[in-house]
């Protein structure tokens, strides 16, 4: 439970500066802002690969 809260406010942390960074659609944006996208996409990426494979463990775990 305490590694999906973590999860959560990481996630919406990064969804925050993604915002702020793209939140001007009609201006030209720098390499900076596409960089935080690039990040916070592997960040996601890891996130979830992460979840899965803790929900695979307690999936063996439980099943023994």
């Amino acid at each position: 439970m305490r590694t999906f809260l973590t999860l959560g406010v990481a996630t919406l942390c990064l969804v925050a500066v993604d915002w702020f960074a793209f939140h001007d659609f009609r201006e030209p944006h720098t390499v900076r802002d596409y960089l935080t996208l690039v990040a916070s996409l592997l960040v996601l990426f890891h996130f979830g690969k992460e979840l899965v494979g803790q929900r695979r463990v307690d999936g063996v775990a439980a099943a023994r």
